[in-house]
């Protein structure tokens, strides 16, 4: 079923709308999910899909956006994974060239646990502010609760290269120890 319908907005007059569709399981309700469609609407009243996102019980998808980001166009679909981990599960595209081209949004990750100090890491999900590329995380150590990371926190600066989020910037802050 469709549980929301609406405008996402322009760019290079080329209209797009989105609809959030919502999947019900009637023998198990943890298998409910969403998809999230994005439309270009050429023609008044024509729609056709120009991206989608997966269809995962584990995945929820909210409302897409257009943001601007310097002199970049983005188009981005917040997704998180469900459990502890609070995992960014989001779609990210850049306009180039009359269309939406996917961002991969996860490799600067890799990036990050090789920069933060032994024994450190980023245990769930960074969401980032693409209109700043800016995003912070707290730091677990080894040893730590799921819920209480006593390595203080990672306020990261991110760019875009290509079609790529990158990691620009690390600073690595004390804050006050879990009790």
């Amino acid at each position: 079923m469709i549980a929301e319908f609406g405008e996402v907005g322009a760019v290079d007059n080329h209209r797009f709308h989105f609809a959030v569709y919502q999947y019900q399981n009637p023998s198990s309700s943890v298998l409910n999910h969403t998809r999230v469609v994005v439309f270009e609407a050429p023609v008044p009243g024509t729609m056709r899909a120009v991206v989608a996102t997966e269809s995962d019980p584990a995945i929820g998808y909210d409302k897409p956006r257009i943001l601007r980001s310097g002199d970049r166009v983005l188009l981005h679909i917040p997704g998180r994974e469900a459990g502890t981990g609070n995992f960014n599960r989001e779609r990210l595209y850049m306009w180039r060239a009359g269309q939406w081209r996917e961002v991969d949004t996860t490799s600067w990750l890799d990036d990050l646990t090789r920069r933060l100090p032994a024994g450190y890491g980023a245990w769930k999900g960074i969401y980032p502010d693409y209109r700043t590329l800016k995003a912070s995380t707290p730091l677990w150590r080894k040893g730590d609760g799921n819920a209480c990371p006593t390595g203080g926190r990672a306020d990261l600066v991110l760019g875009l290269h290509d079609d790529r989020i990158v990691l620009r910037g690390l600073r690595h802050r004390r804050t006050a120890e879990c009790s």
